[in-house]
């Protein structure tokens, strides 16, 4: 949804583009099976490869799992 995708970038001071970023990413890997509300294992095993692939340090601490945490 492109108004909360514009909300949340605002919100978390980046681009729009990052924010798509970290979204993307993080659907796939709910795609691929990977689910953080599960349990707290699986939610750390997720946010590492959230991080892993995001490839961009800064990203790490906006990835969708801390930002709920």
């Amino acid at each position: 949804c492109i108004p909360v995708l514009k909300k949340q970038a605002k919100y978390y001071q980046h681009s729009a583009q990052k924010e798509l970023k970290i979204l993307m990413i993080h659907g796939l890997l709910h795609l691929i099976g990977f689910d953080h509300e599960k349990d707290k294992k699986s939610a750390k095993v997720m946010a590492k490869w959230d991080a892993k692939l995001l490839g961009d340090p800064s990203l790490h601490s906006l990835g969708l799992i801390e930002r709920s945490s």
